[in-house]
């Protein structure tokens, strides 16, 4: 459910228009698709992905888009497209009130608004 545009798109969005594949949030989310250590460390387990530290499996950019593609593939498989988008940025309980409140733009984080249509504008943007 995801194709090379919507994953540039997240990228784009993610690094802050940079593609650095060391570049952190003051979150603490790592590398070019912003994966936050403890869901970096999970998901890593889940592809066979040995964990030696955040800094290194998450700024490495092949492990970096392999775990966030992962996630967010799983994600809008259960969410939709927006959906997906929405809980990956501001969580997945949050995306399902979201979507069960019929996209009430008042459930959500003030920057999950702004980012779900900020990354589907990049898409849309990549796929012309």
């Amino acid at each position: 459910n995801l194709d090379v545009d919507l994953i540039c798109a997240t990228i784009t969005h993610e690094s802050a228009l940079t593609w650095r594949p060391d570049i952190t949030s003051p979150a603490g989310a790592m590398g070019l698709m912003q994966l936050m250590p403890p869901t970096g460390r999970y998901l890593s387990q889940e592809a066979g992905i040995e964990w030696t530290s955040a800094k290194k499996v998450l700024f490495d950019p092949i492990n970096n888009v392999r775990l966030g593609c992962r996630y967010l593939s799983a994600l809008i498989e259960s969410y939709t497209l927006d959906g997906g988008l929405a809980a990956y940025n501001g969580g997945a309980s949050r995306a399902a009130k979201w979507l069960k409140s019929g996209r009430d733009d008042e459930v959500l984080f003030e920057e999950t608004r702004a980012y779900v249509p900020a990354v589907l504008r990049l898409y849309d943007a990549f796929r012309e």
